[in-house]
């Protein structure tokens, strides 16, 4: 590639305007919301799974979550989740909130709490910190 050309380019690529944030933060004011559902085709046989306490299982659970951009590289989301035949390995019900901080482009560092009931009447809390990097 002769050399004036290559300078051009170098030039228009340092010159593009950087997103302020990573990937995946909205605008400032904008909302997502997102759900999900999942569910066994069939159900398990006693002694299938290492939580079934011997009883034929059909485990279910679902999701959803709400997100709000606070700010250019600042978001805040919550969650509710619940699940049945999870026995001591997925919650019955849990519930929980997050925040997402754009270090810089395609950089993310995410901070989440949940608290989660399980059908055994066991609890947890969980907090868990995140850096994504997306390329």
């Amino acid at each position: 590639m002769p050399q004036g050309r290559a300078e051009s380019l170098l030039e228009q690529v340092s010159t593009q305007d950087t997103p302020p944030v990573s990937d995946g933060i909205r605008p400032p004011g904008g909302a997502d919301i997102e759900t999900e559902y999942v569910a066994a085709l069939d159900p398990f046989a006693p002694g299938e799974l290492s939580f079934d306490g011997g009883r034929s299982l059909e485990p279910k659970a679902w999701n959803i979550e709400v997100a709000c951009a606070l700010g250019d590289r600042l978001e805040a989301a919550l969650r509710c989740e619940g699940s049945d035949d999870g026995g001591d390995w997925i919650p019955e019900k849990q519930y929980g909130a997050a925040v997402r901080y754009g270090i810089f482009a395609h950089t993310t560092l995410a901070l989440e709490y949940l608290h989660g009931e399980f059908e055994t009447g066991d609890e947890r809390d969980a907090v868990a910190a995140q850096l994504t990097v997306k390329f």
